[in-house]
């Protein structure tokens, strides 16, 4: 049996061949994570058009246990609005992560213009805070994802005991302060 071939199926097919090598080319960019990481309170991270900045660190120590508030500045360069809630945030304290709804509580800073949608060019003030946290934790992670549907893309803040420490004693870390070899 032989298969034959029109000069018109040829290139209908060839057609479709292309337009399927060229689509898979363009999902190969979707595929990356994007991952900021800073190490300092007033360090700022921008992960899909979204800026954000640590900007204070309240470490409340009550006995072995303590609150912590991260103070959070987020200014959105992207087209669309994003939405901002308990599941847009990670915390991790030593090895332990505190998630969702329920155990971060998420909430706008007072006299903060916005809402928990963040319109294409606004800014906003968020406080997130998370209780129950060993006293003396080393390090506290906290992990923005400024699009939850894209969860590889992440704002990523590690701070050490130092770090924790001037903040706890309202000391001011300057960003790009490196510790003493």
């Amino acid at each position: 049996m032989s298969t034959v071939f029109s000069r018109r199926s040829f290139l209908k097919y060839t057609a479709v061949a292309a337009v399927a090598v060229a689509g898979t080319s363009l999902l190969g960019g979707c595929s990356g994570a994007e991952v900021s990481t800073s190490t300092k309170i007033g360090g700022s991270n921008t992960v899909l058009k979204v800026k954000s900045t640590l900007t204070a660190l309240d470490f409340n120590a009550t006995g072995n246990t303590a609150t912590v508030t991260f103070h959070l500045h987020i200014e959105n360069g992207r087209w669309n609005a994003i939405q901002v809630g308990n599941n847009n945030f990670f915390i991790y304290a030593g090895d332990k992560l505190y998630q969702g709804t329920g155990s971060i509580a998420v909430s706008l800073q007072p006299g903060s213009a916005s809402g928990p949608q963040i319109k294409r060019g606004q800014e906003a003030d968020y406080l997130i805070e998370i209780q129950n946290v060993p006293a003396n934790v080393e390090p506290l992670t906290l992990t923005f994802m400024p699009d939850t549907q894209y969860n590889e893309h992440q704002s990523i803040w590690i701070l050490d005991q130092e770090t924790i420490k001037n903040a706890t004693e309202g000391g001011t870390e300057q960003p790009g302060e490196g510790k003493a070899d």
